[in-house]
């Protein structure tokens, strides 16, 4: 009898071990080709269920290193696409061509010198339209910054300033100047070249960028850095203008030397921001207005409203409401809430008129009338809602050209 209860104890204690076996392999076979293959959940690293807000289970991944490829290989990704739309800004040589001095066909001996080098660029741009305006940081010396460049008395300067450039793509095709506009306000100029079917991206809009987005800067040499954005920086007084953008994205580290008159991009391809050569980063959007006006009238022209006023959503007033928003007009110490014979003082805006929605859009965190302003061309009309004395009136308003 007591060996048969020893047996019985020895076979009970065998189908527990082979029992709690079975589960472990089952788990990890689970684990290996169920989850890994069809939720693309790694084999290792801990996992945890969380209820998202509709009460739908989530996963947490805590082994990274997955994620990390993956966000490798899409910056990788990103960078060979954007960089394909940005062209290298060299002093014209006019030396023969490559092809003919490997060939033999020019009668001057190959010399080095006489080429365009890819890393001597003077600076680098972006392409804004398959028809070949770019963008770029670069002014060139000559270019009087009194006068307009389109005044017809600088033609003749002008023309010479276009025979001392050309533009080079990624595919190393070489491009004739054909306009040069350069935009004092900004510091920004706008090129011109004879070309069809230049490689163009997106822009992205004021929506479009958020506090922790990971952003990627690519120049001409094809260097990328991964950054974070993580906040807008806006040197302007409290009291600033309608037709003015001092705004600027501050990154998480300060871009290198290398980095310097580059541009930034979100992981979509998109164009995000341009980097000035002073380390400024602004965002796209701000010369949304301007390209569209260029692309139209070939001219550099910015919308103006023309009002001062304070941005109440930056404010409080100590109550611990969040309803307070909106354009307060208010004067400057140097300029008046309204400037005479403006857009708005046509219209009938008064100072402590409160701006509450452009177009239907309401202007508050994220929303600054200044930033919204810009995103239009000189001419366009714009419906304009405020409060005077409490109560809501309307009006509409033909953006004027800044002067």
């Amino acid at each position: 009898m007591p060996n048969s209860n020893n047996k019985l104890i020895t076979i009970m204690i065998l189908s527990t071990l082979f029992g709690l076996a079975s589960g472990i392999v089952g788990s990890m076979i689970a684990r290996a080709f169920l989850l890994e293959k069809t939720f693309n959940i790694p084999l290792v690293g801990d996992i945890d269920f969380l209820d998202d807000n509709n009460g739908r289970p989530s996963i947490i991944i805590r082994s990274a290193d997955k994620v990390v490829v993956e966000q490798d290989a899409k910056a990788a990704e990103t960078a060979n696409t954007a960089n394909k739309s940005i062209v290298g800004i060299f002093k014209k040589n006019l030396s023969p061509s490559l092809s003919e001095t490997v060939q033999g066909t020019s009668t001057v001996a190959f010399d080095p010198d006489n080429f365009y080098r890819l890393e001597d660029n003077l600076a680098e741009g972006f392409i804004i339209t398959s028809d070949g305006w770019i963008i770029t940081d670069f002014i060139p010396e000559k270019m009087t910054p009194a006068l307009p460049v389109t005044d017809k008395v600088q033609a003749a300067h002008k023309k010479e300033v276009l025979a001392e450039y050309v533009i080079i793509s990624k595919d190393k095709t070489v491009y004739e100047v054909d306009d040069i506009i350069a935009d004092k306000t900004t510091g920004y100029s706008f090129w011109r070249i004879k070309a069809n079917d230049l490689p163009v991206t997106g822009f992205v809009g004021r929506k479009g960028i958020a506090n922790g987005q990971q952003v990627l800067a690519v120049n001409w040499e094809k260097w990328s850095w991964v950054t974070t954005v993580i906040g807008k920086e806006d040197d302007s007084p409290l009291a600033r203008s309608s037709d003015r953008t001092p705004e600027t994205l501050v990154l998480a580290d300060k871009p290198d030397a290398e980095f310097m008159g580059s541009f930034l991009f979100d992981f979509s391809g998109n164009l995000v921001a341009l980097i000035n050569e002073e380390g400024k980063i602004k965002p796209i959007y701000h010369f949304t207005g301007v390209i569209n006006y260029l692309l139209k009238n070939k001219d550099l022209k910015y919308a103006g409203l023309g009002i001062n006023y304070v941005d109440l959503s930056a404010l409080t007033d100590g109550g611990g409401k969040d309803n307070v928003k909106g354009a307060l007009i208010y004067k400057t110490d140097k300029e008046p809430a309204v400037l005479p014979a403006s857009p708005a003082a046509l219209a009938g805006l008064r100072p402590g008129d409160i701006i509450t929605s452009v177009d239907g859009m309401e202007l508050g965190s994220g929303n600054d009338l200044a930033s919204v302003i810009a995103e239009h061309m000189a001419g366009d009309e714009i419906a304009i809602e405020f409060l005077r004395g409490g109560e809501k009136k309307s009006v509409k308003v033909k953006l004027g050209e800044l002067k």
